[in-house]
């Protein structure tokens, strides 16, 4: 029954657009399909949409990190992502999770931008997801009563932490030891070439950041020379 309507349908239809000229052909079309397009097109990107959850599903986080007032662009997320995952030979069942659309105004301005980007970085430290954090030297100085960060010199290599010693911010903790709870760009690959930046970024890590091996080759990324 179905079927011989759609048949009957498909004669009209083709008995139609016989009698039209190109023009009107395209013109009926466009008019009394258009609802098809577009069903098809929204089931298409559905369908797309779909497909990159469960690839990304499927893939293995291997380092994730938060990026704070990034006023001059010098630390974009995607470039990041791109060119580290270039260095490492990022596999195909691996992914960087990288987020650089963080604002943290020490001034009270966009409270509603800096709650969820607090939110954020809180929620990936307590969910022990979160590797590292770059964000400027206030928003450092916010945080470092509030959490207990991973020191640098049990996350580095010996030789890179005697490298990159002097540019670590330190503090003393109850027990009189020293913590190396944040490190300078300044002299990093993404700053050294920057005298337009005025404010000073620090990275951080996290006590129970859960990738470290890959943080601390990540840091060595950071200020290895640029080719």
């Amino acid at each position: 029954m179905i079927s011989s309507r759609f048949h009957r349908w498909k004669e009209e239809e083709a008995a139609k657009l016989s009698r039209m000229t190109f023009r009107k052909k395209a013109e009926y079309i466009a008019y009394y399909y258009k609802f098809y397009f577009l069903g098809l097109a929204a089931a298409v990107v559905l369908f797309l949409f779909a497909g990159e959850v469960l690839i990304n599903r499927s893939k293995t986080v291997i380092l994730s990190g938060l990026i704070t007032n990034d006023d001059w662009n010098r630390f974009s997320a995607s470039d990041i992502s791109r060119d580290y995952a270039s260095r490492i030979g990022l596999s195909s069942s691996q992914k960087l999770l990288l987020d650089d659309g963080l604002y943290i105004d020490e001034e009270g301005q966009a409270a509603e931008i800096a709650a969820a980007s607090r939110g954020k970085i809180i929620a990936g430290i307590t969910t022990k997801s979160l590797d590292f954090v770059i964000t400027e030297k206030s928003v450092l100085d916010e945080f470092r009563p509030q959490m207990t960060f991973c020191s640098l010199n049990e996350l580095l290599p010996d030789d890179l932490f005697r490298a990159l010693r002097d540019s670590m911010a330190t503090y003393t903790d109850e027990n009189g030891k020293t913590v190396y709870y944040a490190l300078s760009l300044k002299d990093s690959r993404y700053l050294t070439d920057a005298p337009e930046v005025t404010g000073t970024y620090y990275l951080f890590v996290p006590s129970i950041a859960p990738h470290r091996e890959q943080t601390a080759d990540f840091i060595r990324y950071c200020f290895e020379q640029v080719p």
